[in-house]
């Protein structure tokens, strides 16, 4: 059968993206398989992790070396001048008129404040909502800011303007938070659910998966609404123009794949690489097969996409964190809670300085972090064909 050539292109970049996504899960499992010559500890794939084996003692010098690089990225943020971006003298957003507060965003209100109370309250009853907690808390939260959204710009809204899209985004999500679930066997463990105890493992996976839907949607509104804050997405529209090579991106994801591999070796040295290898193998995959992704307006020195989505995820890390930390009763060291998801970290060398249950340069993941949900969602509606808003920056076109 004939196959014209248009046809033979797009099965390539289908088979691009997919075999990035199995690459992602593929390499550490061969490397782990490698290392431990095929018989894993018996616990390695234990899910949900409950305790963690001892991570490398904390080093002030990487403390200060991660510290030193976010404040770095804080400055770019609030002096952009200093880093070659240029004064556009416009403002891309539009003010529309003031909408009325939807009726979502008060069913939002509802679930996640009436969530908050029973966790924050530390109840136990009514033991399934309190176990089953963080899956109405998750999307009551994307409810009331999409309600927010639509006020400052109705045009905006997901729920208003697309819900199918929201409920997709909230499908994919649950693949895409679930590969990071997977990927935590490999660093040993660098997150753990000391309580998930209070339910059985199968039901804890359920509701794994299923609250990892909430995880996700709420990124996109948060990116739009970064836009409708005026004069921020314009500070950012000027900047140095980046267009590597294609050979540069092979070189690239050679390097990146490569680090996925290595990761079982060296769990210490290397669980960074955790949250930057699968975005960055992601959205250069999706850039070499000619997808919009966060990336791909630096080539004309627009960095306003990258910077709203690298920022959104450490806007709503700071609100799990907090959410989750108050949902556990503290006593100097020890902690109860009879939230079953309620997690803890164990990182190596920066396990200080915390931030809720989070070390304060832990923060530093969440920024790739909003650039993988970017790029997770292109490449799921990429490969099932869904029609996506979010392929382009919103507030511009070129």
């Amino acid at each position: 059968m004939y196959l014209d050539d248009s046809y033979k292109s797009n099965i390539r970049k289908i088979l691009s993206v997919f075999g990035s996504v199995s690459a992602i899960l593929i390499l550490p499992y061969l490397g782990a398989y490698i290392k431990y010559h095929s018989h894993f500890p018996d616990d390695y794939f234990d899910y949900p992790p409950v305790i963690s084996p001892p991570k490398a003692d904390n080093s002030m010098t990487f403390e200060l070396v991660l510290i030193g690089i976010g404040l770095l990225i804080l400055m770019v943020y609030v002096f952009p001048a200093w880093f070659g971006f240029k004064k556009t003298g416009s403002n891309s957003f539009t003010t529309k008129p003031r909408m009325p507060f939807p009726i979502w965003g008060w069913i939002g209100m509802v679930m996640w404040v009436g969530t908050l109370i029973l966790l924050w309250g530390h109840f136990q009853r009514p033991k399934f909502l309190i176990h089953w907690a963080y899956i109405p808390m998750f999307w009551g939260f994307t409810l009331l800011l999409d309600a927010v959204l639509f006020m400052r710009d109705h045009t905006k809204s997901m729920v208003f303007n697309n819900p199918r899209e929201m409920i997709a985004i909230g499908v994919a999500a649950m693949g895409g938070w679930m590969l990071f679930e997977y990927l935590n066997f490999f660093v040993r463990e660098n997150w753990i659910y000391p309580f998930s105890t209070l339910m059985p493992k199968p039901e804890f996976l359920i509701y794994a998966i299923a609250g990892s839907s909430g995880l996700m949607p709420v990124i996109f509104v948060i990116y739009r609404l970064l836009g409708t804050l005026p004069g921020f997405s314009d500070r950012y529209r000027q900047g140095i123009s980046i267009n590597p090579s294609s050979a540069f991106g092979t070189i690239l994801l050679i390097f990146f794949f490569t680090s996925m591999f290595l990761v079982p070796f060296f769990p210490n040295q290397l669980f960074g690489m955790l949250w930057i290898s699968p975005m960055c193998i992601m959205v250069i995959t999706l850039h070499k097969i000619g997808e919009w992704t966060p990336i791909s307006p630096l080539k004309w020195g627009d960095w306003a996409p990258l910077m709203k989505y690298t920022l959104t995820y450490l806007i709503y890390g700071l609100f799990l964190e907090c959410m989750n930390y108050f949902s556990g009763i503290h006593h100097g060291d020890t902690v109860i809670s009879y939230t079953t998801a309620y997690w803890q970290y164990s990182i190596p060398y920066v396990n200080f300085w915390h931030v809720f249950e989070m070390p304060i340069v832990g923060f530093i993941g969440y920024l790739p972090f909003g650039i993988y949900c970017s790029a997770w969602w292109i490449s799921f509606a990429y490969l099932l064909n869904i029609p996506s808003s979010y392929k382009e920056d919103e507030t511009i076109s070129r």
